[in-house]
């Protein structure tokens, strides 16, 4: 299971794991992006639907809009400058997550088999902070930067 990120163009194809997603989501808003909210997928304005919420951890078609994705790559491309140049410097960054947050992970990991999820997302804990989680793979980050610098994307 994963996020899909979709659109009409030469490589308009990009990947994440579930927890994958959340992480970079997270780490753009850590360092300035402000999500404007997704457009409801087809189906739901087909269906004249008006309680769309705008989210972006489902994979329901839903669409972040070019200014939207241009802002995520902004905000991580910031990220990665403020970025320490390993995993171990990464640890020593104060980061505070929920009390239960690792159990959660560790359930939601051990219940969907994504220990191996993503084969370029290094492994770390549940207690990583975003930036340690992109800090081993820095080259990641910078081809969703530039997957997002090319617009709008579904969400499947």
């Amino acid at each position: 299971m994963g996020m899909d990120l979709q659109r009409n163009a030469p490589n308009g194809y990009f990947r994440f794991s579930n927890f994958g997603w959340g992480m970079v989501l997270d780490l753009a808003q850590r360092h300035g992006w402000q999500p404007a909210g997704t457009a409801a997928p087809a189906y739901y304005q087909a269906a004249g639907d008006p309680d769309w919420s705008g989210g972006y951890l489902s994979n329901d078609g839903q669409t972040v809009t070019a200014e939207d994705a241009r802002a995520i790559a902004g905000a991580l491309e910031k990220a990665l400058a403020a970025m320490p140049d390993s995993a171990v410097a990464a640890r020593l960054l104060p980061y505070k997550r929920p009390a239960d947050f690792a159990e959660v992970v560790e359930r939601f990991l051990e219940e969907y088999e994504l220990a191996e999820c993503h084969p370029r997302q290094p492994a770390v804990s549940a207690e990583s902070p975003p930036e340690e989680w992109f800090a081993a793979d820095r080259e990641l980050l910078l081809d969703f930067i530039d997957y997002c610098r090319q617009g709008e994307f579904a969400i499947l």
